[in-house]
């Protein structure tokens, strides 16, 4: 695992996990980091996960203020 400081806050960039049961392990590389984003609180809930519309409007407000 590789960890540094990003804006103040500390993130994973790399990340191995190895499965016990079929003996496979995966890598996972975190390339881009947004910090400081307004994430509403509509956003987490069951909603968001069930609902593809209501979801990808809301995703779409997060990317906007990356760009």
């Amino acid at each position: 695992m590789r960890v540094e400081q990003v804006n103040g806050v500390w993130v994973a960039r790399s990340l191995s996990m190895m499965n016990l049961v079929s003996n496979r392990l995966s890598n996972l590389a975190i390339l881009e980091i947004n910090t400081g984003l307004e994430v509403p609180e509509d956003f987490l809930s069951q909603r968001t996960l069930t609902d593809v519309a209501f979801r990808e409007a809301e995703l779409q407000k997060l990317r906007a203020q990356i760009d």
